[in-house]
């Protein structure tokens, strides 16, 4: 009987009992052993938890990490994670059995705050950079580009160049200029020359490659490059001179393009201006002023050629240091927003229309024509926004110049955020190279390949952005339960209909309500009962 209940010794197999080999004996005992110290671990480690979470001492974290990462990887979700089962036993030891609650003990532990962001950790979007990125800043910080690049250089500090950003911005990759001419007028695009600075295959294009772009959401920043090269040594800041790819173009009186032309430069900020600033004014000044009527006329052009018309305004939600959010409606056709974007899809255009003639490979963003044109007052109709949006081809990247339909030009690319996107940063590599070596230019291959690489690092941000949107919507609607706010109905299901906030472009859903019968496009008044940003719940109910 005890060779049967203790198999470490004997083994019992077909009616016979047998010794086991000494080896076999040693590793079953190991094995019980660690057996017998896994279920300690659990029993002290669910009795240190339930203290936690009771309000009692919490000790020092050091030896517990191995528990804090397990708690880690059950709040992230993923049952794949290795140690997403240790984390759910831990749990269980504890008493508990929801899986929130280990979010909550690692909030009440200082791990995390409450408002921690999960989805950066579900992408996998680093927060920092390793040790060799800020080894390569160092070096580049040291190298003098300016003085070295100065003869081979158009001088345009003496030029009026003004940067047009938000309030909060601090990386200054973009600053225009205009000046009246015999013959029309001459607008400058000036680019920040990230190019020179960060040479292709270095630890920190490397990383730039690998994050694809800098990740702006309500409540923090990740840049893609470290901040002493996004925000100081390439940030267009007013009054320092700086190194720039300036895109100048010969313009009319009515303002169609005569000319245009790429060179290097050394440029100087003469005013930074704020989005605000230029619409208080109303556009008006010397330079403002042509800057409006150039921008209006090439956002004339565009329509007239088919662009697709665009929400007249986006919602900026922002969050200050002591966590109270903010939401504000950014009007999409103010003064500044339409100097500042029309420029840069002329910059765009232009950059693409450059390689195109020069036969330098170029990663073209391209859309087909919609399935079909929708008319009506796009202005006021969110409904009719939302069904032309649905029409819409997908844009796709390729070395193939195409036309883009939404934006109703022949070719275009992306080459004015060299500091936020690797893309443009390629792109402006792309030019460079075409002013100065050809040579040095990436061949179709290579830049297929990149888009290979970095697309689907674009879709893991934007998915964190629009998560990171909602989840501080959510929070900032958290205070209006008992409020009412304007809606429109997208869709319409059996139990419920999909709708579309139409003050903060954010959607839900609406359950059904007795007999009331609702169809798309229908404008509703909806009552805010219950929002939880943790837990992605907006539950509205019918006025």
């Amino acid at each position: 009987r005890a060779i049967l209940e203790n198999r470490v010794y004997f083994k019992y197999s077909d009616g016979r009992i047998s010794a086991r080999d000494p080896e076999k004996v040693e590793h079953l005992l190991a094995r019980r052993e660690e057996e017998r110290r896994r279920k300690q671990e659990l029993e002290e480690a669910g009795v240190w938890l339930k203290a936690v979470s009771s309000g009692g001492e919490i000790g020092p974290l050091e030896p517990r990490e191995g528990i804090i990462e397990s708690l880690k990887q059950v709040s992230l979700g993923d049952k794949s994670r290795p140690l997403f089962k240790h984390g759910k036993e831990l749990l269980e030891r504890a008493g508990f059995e929801a899986e929130e609650k280990a979010f909550e003990l690692l909030v009440r532990l200082g791990v995390w705050h409450p408002d921690q962001n999960l989805d950066l950790l579900r992408q996998e979007i680093p927060t920092d950079y390793p040790p060799e990125v800020y080894q390569d800043f160092e070096r580049v910080m040291a190298e003098n580009r300016l003085d070295s690049e100065k003869s081979d250089r158009e001088d345009l500090t003496n030029e009026c160049i003004i940067t047009i950003d938000g309030m909060a911005t601090r990386d200054f990759d973009d600053a225009l200029s205009v000046v009246k001419t015999d013959s029309g007028y001459r607008l400058g695009v000036h680019i920040t020359d990230v190019s020179t600075y960060v040479l292709k295959d270095t630890p920190i294009d490397g990383h730039a490659r690998m994050v694809g772009t800098s990740v702006y959401l309500p409540d923090e920043r990740i840049s893609m490059f470290p901040q002493g090269i996004a925000d100081n040594l390439c940030s267009l800041r007013e009054g320092e001179k700086r190194l720039a790819l300036s895109l100048l173009v010969d313009l009319d009186p009515t303002c169609a393009i005569r000319k245009f032309s790429f060179v290097p430069s050394i440029i100087r900020v003469s005013k930074r201006l704020t989005y605000q600033e230029v619409d208080l004014v109303g556009g008006k000044g010397p330079v403002l002023e042509d800057l409006a009527n150039i921008t209006r006329s090439l956002l004339k052009n565009r329509m007239n050629k088919g662009a697709m018309v665009q929400p007249p305004f986006e919602v900026a939600v922002w969050v200050d240091l002591s966590g109270e959010v903010f939401v504000r409606r950014i009007e999409r056709d103010s003064v500044s927003r339409t100097i500042v974007a029309e420029s840069m899809v002329l910059a765009n255009t232009l950059a693409a229309c450059f390689l195109q003639e020069r036969n330098i490979p170029c990663l073209y963003r391209s859309q087909e024509d919609p399935l079909e044109r929708l008319k009506g007052d796009f202005d006021n109709d969110p409904y009719l926004l939302y069904r032309q949006r649905t029409l819409l081809k997908r844009i796709v990247i390729d070395t193939e110049p195409l036309a883009h339909s939404g934006l109703g030009v022949d070719v275009y690319t992306h080459m004015t955020s060299p500091i936020r996107r690797y893309m443009d940063l390629v792109i402006q590599r792309q030019i460079m190279a075409a002013l100065c070596e050809p040579a040095r230019a990436y061949s179709p291959e290579e830049l297929k390949a990149l888009a290979l690489e970095i697309e689907p690092a674009l879709k893991r941000v934007n998915l964190v952005r629009q998560k990171r949107q909602r989840y501080w919507l959510i929070r900032y609607f958290e205070r209006m339960i008992g409020e009412k706010t304007q809606a429109v109905v997208l869709k319409k299901f059996p139990k419920y209909c999909r709708i579309l906030l139409t003050d903060y472009l954010l959607e839900c859903t609406l359950p059904r309500q007795g007999n009331i019968s609702l169809v798309p496009g229908d404008h509703i008044l909806v009552r805010f009962d219950r929002a939880n940003a943790r837990n992605d719940i907006l539950k509205v109910s019918l006025i």
